[in-house]
């Protein structure tokens, strides 16, 4: 029976750590190991199964709220150190905008070209009546409807 009990803690211990890995590396690197072994040692202690049970539940939680918080921190430190530097370096900053700015820019031109010729209809009064005509040998023409054209 102990090493039923053993077992499944141990089993226990692995899906937790399975689940610290949705906290940031950095953050997971320095406090990943004591949660794990506070995790180990409570679920050692838990007196039956709806203290285990409790002690999941109460880890899950911890774990969303947590390393969304904590994405979020790292999210807003980064973001902040990327405005400093920018600061720091106004030419760079305006070479980075107007490139940003050029290619957004041509990529949208080159969508709404391409868009414009391949994907609207024929600018015609009935444009489902429009056929298309290929020569498929030396003698006999094809014939097909516009609504078979393939692009």
């Amino acid at each position: 029976m102990a090493r039923s009990s053993r077992r499944k803690g141990t089993v226990s211990a692995r899906a937790f750590r399975v689940l610290i890995r949705l906290y940031p590396a950095a953050f997971r690197d320095e406090y990943g190991r004591e949660l794990a072994l506070v995790f180990a040692d409570r679920y050692r202690d838990a007196s039956g199964a709806w203290d285990r049970l409790r002690l999941w539940g109460e880890a899950l939680a911890g774990i969303v709220l947590e390393a969304f918080r904590e994405h979020w921190r790292m999210l807003l430190q980064d973001l902040r150190y990327a405005s400093r530097m920018l600061r720091r370096r106004p030419l760079v900053t305006a070479t980075i905008v107007v490139t940003l700015g050029l290619g957004i820019g041509a990529n949208t031109a080159i969508f709404a070209v391409v868009h414009g010729y391949l994907f609207e209809k024929a600018p015609v009064r009935d444009p489902d009546a429009l056929v298309a005509f290929r020569w498929a040998g030396a003698s006999s023409p094809c014939v097909r409807p516009s609504s078979s054209w393939s692009f």
